[in-house]
């Protein structure tokens, strides 16, 4: 009852909210149109039945975005974190769906796009964000037209195309933690009206915002560049085919890891091993647009190669005794983590993990107006494959029961790459391929007043997995995952219906559903001691239903944009990993995927902007959400909760060895999130001078799903505030721009991501901020 309170609660804020500034706004300063694709076709962001968030050019200036991570708050139940132990690895979550895990096998709930290639895992999700022409992010499952497995939404970038005229832009800056970025954008024809090429290139090195007091050294620290080029060639008229190509090679150290149970210490580490990374990336693209009297065609052939090596001191402490002496710790003082090892005893938990990793998707459409535009139709096909193989050795030890993932060894002599201190070698890997049709028709029934239109994509998905783990205390013994294979088929439908009340006034709902593909959990292994097996290894797919209603409106001359939307979700078979735990707090990454029977979802979401009159240069804009979601009790096996005092089961049977409870909180999800942002630009001397702020609320955050024993698994509510302040001006057809901005202007302490059940967070960075001068020539 106190939620359907808030919900309507909200709902009336939000009209009273509207109501007050329309009844203050004038006429006629008008806000600009943004053009989106989220149909795959250029349309109004206003005509689109869909909860899309864009953001212009002029926008995407003014947040000034590193990486895609800056995004986060912008959007309504958007929340845009980062992964802990992958290198860029995004943990990207829309409206309750999203994934944080490290591993490639399991598919992302939100697809990221970038310049129309699908990224099928999340490791690099979070791209850089320079030369950005549009962003947008669609809210609901989108797997109709994108992609595959895009059950939450998807997160659309694409940058600017060769202009064919020589042009250049050029930044460089300097900020906080030794922080200094250069990026490129250069432009120049070839061959006049028939081969235009562009180049690009970021550098961009930062200290860590966390000292290790125990080794005496930064963590987090950035170290990233990459490099890519585009040619646009234009045989004949209406022919364009676009080859592009990305390299990237990123040093950044993981996400710190901190115990949570040592709350006053933000920023101070106290692990004895590293968190260092590697990732380098290939992308290949081409694209071709062919415009004929038959309709449009359009190719998109894209190819990546990567790899990752990530090093990660899970225990986020240190073994001893025999510790370095240091200030903060003292001489041979050495610190447990209490979840993971007794007291005074020595524990540790430390990974060694490679990837190899490789894509190759393929997507053909086809589209075509009939009867003077009044019936839209796509058609497509759509292939996707991908191929994945993982090293990861493990490096598990606690001094009171033994060491080993799969065996005991009551001794530990050894350091971490060594035959008597790394207990396991995993080897494991997957081929997963992916076929697609899907069409979409748009029919105008009353011309510029009521359409529908109705989407259908086939999906039919393969995967063949395998894992094998060898044991390096006592060679010989292994235990090896029979090889899976497994397919699916599933037709996802979806359904829209919008009608033009007024010229300004939409209203619209539609019905999508969105499918993500099930497997094996290649981290997990059969384990004995808890009764898992082999078959408990299989997670089975998630079907994701939503209804979704709302209104797009522009008020007073087109000075003030309201739109709301409303949505509710069936999530069956929802995904849920969780981390085992054995008898004693042996430490483990050995991890089950459970599928939990039905788990619904609703909420509400609304965006405002408004350019008063009575204010030239004056832009403000806000966006809320509120989401909840339930789910009832549901029994699972005991095995991975736990057996014993350190189970995390609370109601755990013996008899038939099972668990009671609900696991699927909406992680990462809060139910209130809020931002908004003022804009204020006025020309003073030759230039124009911009002074923005934005403010992000977000109530409390759960980090994992489960029962919610452990401490730290939710993150108190935080407010965020950034500003920035900019001057631009042209001199000799040079477009100068001098940028200063500020994050967490008011310095707060908040965690990013956790792992509560092995005590460990990461937290957001504190104060920082940056100048920045950019020279645009074209």
């Amino acid at each position: 009852m106190r939620k359907r309170n808030l919900l309507k609660g909200a709902a009336a804020a939000a009209l009273l909210l509207s109501a007050d500034i329309m009844l203050s706004l004038p006429a006629s300063a008008q806000i600009d149109e943004i053009i989106v694709t989220a149909r795959k076709r250029e349309e109004s962001i206003q005509d689109v039945p869909i909860s899309v968030t864009a953001f212009s050019t002029e926008q995407i200036e003014q947040i000034n975005p590193r990486t895609l991570q800056d995004l986060d708050g912008f959007a309504p139940n958007v929340f845009v974190g980062q992964q802990t132990a992958i290198p860029g690895g995004g943990a990207i979550y829309i409206r309750g769906e999203g994934y944080s895990d490290v591993e490639k096998t399991q598919n992302p709930s939100v697809g990221v796009i970038l310049d129309d290639v699908f990224l099928g895992v999340n490791t690099g999700q979070l791209i850089d964000a320079f030369d950005m022409q549009s962003l947008e992010i669609l809210r609901g499952p989108q797997g109709v037209l994108f992609g595959k497995n895009t059950t939450g939404g998807v997160l659309k970038a694409t940058r600017s195309r060769p202009t064919g005229e020589f042009g250049a832009k050029v930044s460089a800056g300097y900020g906080a933690f030794e922080h200094g970025r250069f990026r490129f954008v250069g432009n120049a024809p070839i061959i006049p009206d028939l081969i235009a090429l562009k180049i690009g290139g970021t550098l961009n090195n930062r200290e860590g915002y966390t000292d290790n007091v125990f080794l005496g050294s930064n963590e987090g620290s950035v170290e990233y560049k990459s490099a890519n080029a585009e040619l646009l060639i234009t045989p004949v008229e209406g022919l364009e085919i676009l080859l592009g190509y990305d390299f990237i090679e990123d040093r950044s150290g993981l996400l710190p890891v901190e115990l949570i149970s040592l709350k006053d210490e933000q920023f101070t580490g106290f692990g004895d091993f590293g968190g260092d990374a590697q990732y380098d990336a290939k992308i290949y693209r081409a694209k071709l647009d062919w415009d004929t009297s038959f309709g449009t065609f359009t190719s998109i052939t894209a190819i990546m190669d990567t790899s990752d090596r990530a090093f990660q001191d899970f225990d986020a402490t240190n073994f001893g005794p025999g510790a370095p002496e240091n200030a903060f710790l003292g001489p041979t003082a050495f610190l447990n983590n209490p979840l993971i090892g007794l007291p005074l005893t020595g524990n540790q938990l430390h990974t060694d993990r490679a990837q190899e990793y490789d894509q190759l998707t393929q997507e053909l459409r086809w589209n075509e107006t009939f009867l003077d535009d009044r019936i839209d139709v796509l058609l497509g096909g759509f292939y996707y494959r991908h191929q994945v193989n993982l090293t990861q050795f493990t490096d598990s030890y606690n001094d009171a029961i033994g060491c080993g993932v799969l065996t005991a060894c009551a001794v530990f002599t050894g350091g971490f790459g060594t035959a008597d201190g790394v207990n396991s070698e995993q080897n494991s890997g997957e081929e997963n391929h992916a076929y697609s049709a899907f069409g979409s028709i748009l029919v105008d029934i009353i011309p510029d007043r009521l359409s529908a239109s109705f989407g259908l994509r086939h999906i039919h998905e393969e995967k063949n997995q395998y894992s094998r783990f060898d044991d390096l205390i006592f060679p010989g013994i292994e235990t090896i995952v029979p090889n899976t294979e497994d397919s699916w088929n599933y037709t996802t439908p979806k359904v829209s219906v919008d009608l033009n009340v007024t010229e300004d006034i939409l209203l619209y709902g539609y019905y999508a559903q969105g499918f993500r593909s099930g497997g094996i959990s290649i981290r997990g292994v059969p384990d004995p001691a808890l009764f898992i097996t082999v078959d408990d290894l299989s997670y089975d797919p998630e079907i994701v239903k939503t209804f979704e209603f709302g209104m797009k409106s522009q008020w007073f001359e087109d000075q003030l944009r309201a739109n709301i939307s409303g949505f509710l979700s069936d999530r069956e078979g929802s995904q849920s990993n969780i981390v085992s735990v054995r008898p004693g707090g042996t430490p483990t990454t050995n991890t089950i995927i459970l599928n939990v029977d039905k788990v619904n979802v609703s909420g509400i979401e609304m965006e405002l902007q408004a350019n008063p009159d009575f204010i030239e240069g004056l832009t403000v804009s806000a966006n809320y959400g509120w989401l909840v979601g339930q789910n009832e009790p549901q029994t699972f096996p005991l095995g991975p909760f736990g057996v014993g005092p350190t189970s995390v089961c609370p109601e755990p049977d013996l008899a038939t060895f099972t668990c009671q409870g609900s696991v699927a909180g909406l992680t990462r999800s809060p139910e209130s999130q809020g931002g908004a942002t003022v804009s204020y630009t006025r020309q003073i001397g030759i230039g124009d001078l911009n002074v923005n702020a934005n403010w992000l609320y977000r109530s409390e955050v759960e980090w994992i799903g489960g029962f919610n024993a452990f401490d730290g698994n939710l993150q108190d509510a935080y407010h965020l505030v950034n500003g920035g302040i900019s001057y631009s001006f042209e001199l000799n057809g040079v477009d100068l721009r001098a940028d200063f901005t500020g994050k967490n202007i008011l310095d707060e302490e908040y965690a990013t991501a956790a792992l509560p059940n092995i005590d460990f967070q990461s937290f957001g960075a504190p104060r920082t901020w940056f100048f920045e001068l950019t020279a645009n020539y074209n």
